[in-house]
């Protein structure tokens, strides 16, 4: 009574060995109860997006952050928005801050429905020095936990809103399916959306 966050129980397996005898060995296995909330898979969550959270900045000025963007394959791919009122031209160029601070050239591979999918250098994804975000698999469901991470463009840090789904429209055959949730905002604008394991 009076817990109000959602606590999810994990057991832990430990193992002590016993050794009754000098030719006998037991192996005994105890089960412990370890209480893990929604707190800790939260932070666990954010701990392990990070590093896979860019800014897309211009090419031709740097310090020009344009969106967030994020890691999501281990062939480098990014995904991202890119809010086409702050670009000069429409076949303006676009450059990656990765979480270490490396600029990495981006190359524009397809948009799909608003998102931009972006190629990192091949030299990069042959030396595999980047981390990246799994795509979440089973169904999505209203009231479930989501995180909102960006590479904040006024902030110059991380940023991070947590909401719930507060609703899911399915798509038809011309509309792409929407989550609603209040999570996303300016400061982590292209960002990914992940659950609490951290998955997109």
């Amino acid at each position: 009574a009076g817990v109000t966050q959602t606590i999810n129980r994990v057991v832990e397996r430990t193992v002590e060995r016993v050794v009754p005898g000098p030719t006998q060995t037991a192996t005994v296995i105890k089960e412990v109860p370890v209480i893990v909330t929604e707190e800790d898979l939260i932070v666990s969550a954010i701990k392990n997006s990070e590093p896979a959270i860019l800014k897309i900045v211009l090419a031709s000025d740097p310090t020009k952050t344009i969106s967030s963007g994020f890691i999501f394959s281990p062939d480098g791919l990014v995904a991202s928005i890119i809010d086409r009122s702050l670009t000069p031209t429409r076949n303006q160029k676009y450059k990656a801050v990765l979480a270490n601070g490396e600029v990495q050239d981006l190359e524009p591979v397809e948009e799909i429905s608003g998102v931009t999918v972006f190629q990192l250098p091949k030299i990069l994804v042959a030396e595999n020095k980047f981390a990246f975000l799994e795509l979440a698999s089973g169904e999505l469901s209203v009231g479930q936990t989501v995180l909102a991470i960006g590479a904040s463009i006024t902030l110059g840090e991380p940023n991070i809103s947590i909401s719930k789904i507060g609703a899911i429209i399915p798509g038809g055959a011309t509309s792409t399916p929407v989550i609603k949730t209040i999570a996303a905002s300016g400061d982590n604008f292209g960002g990914p959306i992940v659950n609490i394991k951290g998955h997109v």
